[in-house]
C-alpha cells in the first residue's frame, strides 16, 4: 500500500514537470527575495540574510513551490495565483471547429463570457454571447440584448460552458 502511494506521488511530480510548458512568473521566488530586500537596507545584512536563506533552503524550496504549485496553475488559468496578473505567456482564448461545412470559432472574453461566431457554408454569420450567472446561461447578440436564458436545471449546457471557461 505504501509503495502504491509512493508512486503516484512521484508519478503525479513527474507529470507536473511534463505537462506544464510555462516558465512562469517566479512569483514566489521574488517574494522571498523582496523580503530579503525589506528585512534592511545596509548591503550587507543583504549578504548575511541571502546566504541564510541559501543555507536554509528557503529559496530552494520557494523556488520548487514556483516550479511545481504555482508555475503549473500559472500555465492552465492563465493568471499567476499569487500577484494575480495575467500568464507571461497567455493561454489561448480562442477555440475553432468545423461542424458539416458550418465554422465555429469560440473565444473566451475577460468577464468569463463566450463569444460563439458560427460561419455557414452559405456565408451566413451568426453570433452569440453566452455567459454563466446565478440563473442559469443567457444568450446575447452583438448588441447586448438577450435572446434566450437557459435555466441552471439545464446542467448539460451549464457544465459545458463552464468547462470551456476554464480551458
Amino acid at each position: 500500500m505504501r509503495r502504491g502511494i509512493k508512486s503516484i506521488l512521484v508519478l503525479g511530480i513527474c507529470l507536473s514537470f511534463l505537462t506544464s510548458g510555462c516558465i512562469g512568473q517566479m512569483a514566489m521566488v521574488k517574494k522571498v527575495a523582496n523580503i530579503n530586500l525589506e528585512l534592511s537596507e545596509d548591503r550587507w545584512e543583504r549578504e548575511i540574510i541571502f546566504v541564510l536563506f541559501m543555507w536554509f533552503p528557503i529559496y530552494g524550496f520557494s523556488a520548487l513551490a514556483d516550479i511545481i504549485v504555482f508555475n503549473s496553475l500559472e500555465f492552465w488559468t492563465g493568471r499567476n495565483p499569487i500577484t494575480n496578473e495575467p500568464s507571461i505567456s497567455p493561454v489561448s482564448q480562442l477555440r475553432t471547429f468545423e461542424v458539416d461545412g458550418t465554422s465555429l470559432a469560440m473565444r473566451l472574453r475577460d468577464d468569463q463570457s463566450i463569444d460563439v461566431e458560427a460561419i455557414r457554408s452559405d456565408g451566413e454569420r451568426i453570433f452569440l454571447n453566452l455567459i454563466r450567472t446565478d440563473q442559469g446561461i443567457v444568450a446575447r447578440d452583438q448588441a447586448g440584448r438577450v435572446l434566450t436564458r437557459a435555466p441552471e436545471a439545464n446542467a448539460q449546457l451549464a457544465r459545458s460552458i463552464a468547462a470551456y471557461s476554464r480551458l
